[in-house]
């Protein structure tokens, strides 16, 4: 058997360049290093140092950013026991690395951008929650769960003012979580330009926009995956507005919900495929109450379309 000493730690873990040894000042005597920050504050400043015991959300966000390879980011136990909010100051820094952001619980914390400079959304005078987006043509995963996100209100002077609360042109995994009153001139809730799967989510409340109070896709590359989850953006805009892609919906409740043209629940130009699932009680000023096709095809397994005003399912072609 031959031991190996050495007086100062190695640069990388087994895996290689570009995951390092020493991590936040630490060494892990394990073969892999656990890339993970635990978020123990619910202020919103960063001082670039996630060794003086005390990190912020935004600061693990930063830190990760600038840390190559898959990152986990957790919230103390002891500080988010009890339902706390985190009082953004401005959109959190666009998430550039693989990361999983994971959950204290839907109800136990809010990340709220204030709704911007007057504190009420759809004036278009803040900020979104999260922009996602490593800018090069290969995607990212993140995964975020157990989160509330609300007050989201991107500034329309913005060409991208789109997604009220996330912005994502990566693959993105939404679990357990709220959102719930922002707004946007396109996807209230979530402007998708990437891959979104949805599962246990809940969204609520008006958010007034052009299209897609709760969510939005406009580019060739993005597919929208739903499941377990109710959806009810509330007023001005159609809920799900997608434009050129595929959409899933399982054992989903999609529900009031209106829009003045057409399409109150889905406007859809490409394929749908819904199953398990229930679209009620959604309205179109133009047709289509619960859902408005134009091209594609719609594939409908074991669900309900019942109850809408403007009539429950509409076609371009009628």
């Amino acid at each position: 058997v031959r031991v190996l000493y050495f007086t100062t730690p190695p640069d990388v873990d087994q895996r290689g360049a570009g995951f390092d040894c020493i991590f936040a000042n630490r060494v892990d005597i394990g073969a892999f290093e656990l890339q993970a920050l635990v978020v123990n504050s619910t202020g919103d400043t960063d001082d670039g140092d996630i060794s003086n015991g005390t990190t912020t959300l935004r600061e693990a966000i930063n830190f990760f950013n600038n840390l190559a390879g898959p990152d986990t980011i957790r919230f103390d136990p002891t500080v988010v026991g009890t339902q706390q909010t985190i009082n953004l100051g401005t959109q959190l820094p666009t998430i550039t690395d693989a990361v999983t952001i994971t959950r204290p619980g839907a109800d136990l914390l809010t990340l709220d951008a204030g709704g911007g400079a007057d504190g009420t959304i759809g004036n278009g005078d803040g900020y979104r929650i999260f922009n996602i987006n490593d800018g090069t043509g290969a995607d990212i995963d993140v995964d975020i769960s157990g989160l509330t996100l609300t007050g989201g209100d991107p500034n329309l002077s913005d060409v991208n003012a789109h997604g009220g609360a996330i912005l994502n042109r990566e693959n993105l995994t939404l679990t357990a979580s709220t959102i719930c009153e922002n707004s946007a001139s396109r996807g209230g809730r979530i402007s998708n330009d990437g891959t979104a799967t949805m599962t246990g989510t809940k969204i609520s409340g008006k958010a007034t926009t052009k299209r897609g109070g709760g969510i939005v896709t406009l580019v060739m590359v993005s597919i929208i995956n739903i499941t377990t989850s109710c959806i009810s953006a509330g007023e001005d805009g159609c809920c799900i507005f997608n434009f050129v892609f595929d959409i899933t919906i399982t054992s989903s409740t999609i529900s009031g919900n209106s829009a003045t043209d057409q399409g109150g629940g889905i406007y859809n130009r490409d394929q749908a495929t819904i199953t398990s699932s229930t679209i009620s009680g959604n309205t179109a000023g133009m047709g289509g109450g619960g859902m408005y096709q134009i091209v594609g095809s719609i594939t409908i397994n074991n669900s309900i379309v019942a109850n809408s005003t403007g009539g429950d399912i509409s076609s371009f072609a009628g």
